[in-house]
């Protein structure tokens, strides 16, 4: 979702915010319910619920209620990005703080049109290093078997999956850098950590 918000409708992305808000808040009231024991749906325990159960359980338990409308969850939403627009910022070239995320309009057909817009940095980042998909991404979970060994900067780790040994802003900065000597050093030392298994904290 965010590369979307370099030209982002303001208002489509406050219902979404609303939205998520609204099934967070619905999904913690049915996990207090069946701790009070007076709901039983499987959630002790679960760390991630299907999106389609959260909706579906929380009309069945406490009625129309448990959906709040369009202008509410854009009412609420709205709020949410403002708190955004409010404390996100980022240090520019001239190392000063500037605003990560801005308000616009875009106009079109004679109609002003609110969107929310991040910054060049901002953008650029999420975009060279694929934030969403290197990091967010369920795929890149910790292994069940012992990885690829590490023979180069692009080779190893995922069975199936590409990944590389460093995070830089470009593939040629991450070539730059995997040309340094000391480099094997790392991979090594990967390969090492790559033979240990390891263990879920559940007191975390």
């Amino acid at each position: 979702m965010l590369p979307s918000l370099s030209n982002a409708v303001f208002t489509t992305m406050a219902q979404k915010v609303g939205n998520e808000l609204q099934m967070q808040v619905n999904l913690e009231q049915l996990s207090i319910l069946e701790t009070k024991g007076r709901l039983r749906v499987g959630l002790a325990g679960q760390t991630r619920v299907r999106k389609s159960f959260v909706p579906i359980m929380s009309k069945k338990v406490f009625g129309p209620t448990s959906a709040w409308s369009k202008k509410v969850q854009i009412t609420v939403g709205s709020e949410m990005l403002q708190i955004l627009l409010d404390i996100a910022y980022i240090e520019n070239s001239e190392n000063v703080l500037v605003p990560a995320f801005y308000h616009s309009y875009d106009v079109a057909r004679n109609k002003h049109t609110g969107v929310l817009k991040m910054h060049d940095l901002v953008y650029k980042a999420v975009s060279e290093q694929n934030l969403m998909g290197e990091v967010l991404h369920p795929r890149h979970m910790p292994m069940l078997v012992r990885p690829v060994p590490w023979t180069s900067p692009f080779s190893g780790g995922y069975l199936a999956l590409d990944s590389m040994i460093l995070r830089a802003t470009s593939r040629q900065q991450t070539v730059a850098l995997s040309q340094k000597d000391s480099l094997q050093d790392v991979l090594d030392c990967l390969n090492v950590l790559g033979k240990t298994r390891w263990n879920i904290n559940k007191t975390v």
